[in-house]
């Protein structure tokens, strides 16, 4: 029987929806869990992975890293000498350097070097979207204006493709027609400190609620601590997946106003969900909107209040929109999609 090593640092829904993926298609998955929180704690997880390597190093075996570095530095370099193979996963993080948030891997000397040998090394690249290859950012005025990976690693000849991130009709969908929906405006983050807030949008949403008393704004998940919010913008915990669902169809509106993300699962489900997307022109967010939603060329408040009262003109016009933007998003982004996608690229590799 085939195996599929899946390595990751961050137990995400998504880390899980690709476990899923490759058991279904027959694949015994094992999981290897390198733990940050500590220094013991990642040396004695990088140890783990290590012994696993020793043990898990035939043809019949795939290495499947979550994000290029650390972690992936040993699966790639023993994918060279031994039987087995190597497929890094390029999920957002790994693809930029952005200093002015505090963002991004080549913003460190050696984790950039890390993730360097990992990409020549390995197998096969698969990045959730083509902009974590290489892209022109435009969004806010920074430092370096060439992102994705080839801009900071020079020399990586391994095979890339694009393969997004997919979503099941059975977890996400359009349960409330659009005109039976509160006419507020919904995100979905953690952010407990300042640069990570900037990350997600959190200081554009707080002056767009300051400037617009009228209407109501929710973020599920955290907030940076301390932070006075108007009377207008709400905080609500962490939910699980069926209740996210009842609040993205409960809101008419989705704000994905990250200052950078790779691939954002959150936007998908509540496209999924049929809410009205306003997005930043970063990464992958206006493909996934494309004509579905608003894009918000420039990190500018103003930009953002006028693409707020088109998107309630345009759903005002159209009662039965939030089915539109579910099938919209169904229709390109499936679970099968990438099931096949992955699994195929997995397949390949091991040929080689």
């Amino acid at each position: 029987m085939k195996k599929a090593v899946m390595v990751y640092d961050m137990n995400t829904s998504f880390m899980r929806r690709d476990m899923d993926i490759f058991r279904e298609s027959g694949f015994e998955v094992m999981a290897c869990e390198i733990r940050p929180t500590s220094f013991l704690a990642f040396a004695l997880t990088m140890w783990k992975q290590l012994v696993m390597l020793l043990r898990y190093h035939d043809a019949d075996t795939i290495w499947l890293v979550q994000s290029a570095g650390y972690i992936s530095v040993m699966p790639a370099l023993m994918s060279r000498i031994t039987p087995m193979s190597c497929m890094v996963i390029v999920i957002g993080t790994d693809g930029a350097n952005l200093p002015e948030i505090d963002y991004g891997h080549h913003r460190k000397f050696w984790l950039s070097r890390s993730a360097g040998i990992s990409l020549r090394n390995c197998g096969g690249i698969a990045t959730v979207h083509h902009s974590l290859e290489s892209a022109d950012y435009s969004y806010f005025d920074v430092k370096h204006r060439k992102q994705g990976f080839r801009a900071f690693v020079k020399g990586v000849k391994t095979e890339v493709r694009e393969i997004v991130y997919g979503f099941s009709g059975e977890k996400w969908g359009a349960d409330i027609a659009t005109h039976e929906r509160k006419p507020d405006f919904l995100t979905v983050f953690v952010a407990t400190w300042a640069k990570a807030a900037i990350r997600k949008g959190f200081d554009l949403i707080l002056e767009a609620a300051e400037r617009m008393p009228s209407k109501n704004f929710l973020i599920v998940g955290e907030a940076p601590e301390g932070t006075v919010l108007p009377p207008n913008l709400k905080v609500q915990g962490n939910v699980d997946q069926v209740t996210l669902r009842k609040i993205y169809n409960e809101h008419r509106f989705y704000l994905q106003l990250s200052a950078f993300e790779g691939f954002p699962n959150t936007l998908c489900e509540a496209m999924a969900c049929g809410c009205f997307p306003i997005g930043s022109n970063v990464a992958g967010i206006p493909d996934i909107i494309e004509d579905w939603g608003e894009i918000i060329a420039r990190k500018d408040v103003n930009v953002l209040m006028a693409a707020i009262e088109r998107a309630e003109q345009r759903t005002a016009a159209d009662p039965d929109y939030a089915q539109k933007v579910s099938d919209g998003l169904f229709s390109r982004f499936s679970w099968e999609r990438r099931r096949r996608e992955l699994v195929g690229f997995a397949h390949d590799i091991m040929k080689r």
